[in-house]
């Protein structure tokens, strides 16, 4: 199960990559640019949703509606809270430290995929 839940993770960082790419490179000029927009952050938000719907089933993890929705809409704040309370005090810490690590990885990804989209390589 452990590398199904891989799977979304890198999903997003592929994701984020692509999406700093092409709103700067391609669809930078285009009708298309605002639509990429909002299409990057559901997409990234079905992916964290998928991963923590993962990472509950492995833990047995009881989820409720209501954190269902919040983990699909308010992520900052719903997992963080799912985090800590699936896993305690010191397990959540860390989960949470790991969580804003994928969150820099993610950013990079975007600025990674910016850089390449105005490298001489394009």
């Amino acid at each position: 199960m452990a590398k199904k839940k891989t799977v979304p993770l890198v999903l997003l960082l592929t994701l984020s990559l692509l999406a700093g790419w092409l709103e700067y490179g391609p669809a930078r000029e285009s009708q298309y640019a605002a639509t990429l927009l909002m299409m990057h952050a559901p997409m990234s938000l079905a992916l964290i949703f998928v991963w923590f719907w993962l990472d509950a089933k492995e833990r047995h993890f009881k989820t409720s509606v209501l954190l269902n929705i919040s983990v699909s809409g308010l992520a900052i704040f719903a997992l963080p809270y799912y985090l800590f309370k699936s896993r305690g005090g010191v397990g959540g810490s860390k989960a949470v430290f790991l969580s804003s690590l994928m969150f820099v990885a993610t950013m990079t990804c975007y600025r990674v995929g910016t850089w390449l989209a105005h490298s001489p390589l394009s």
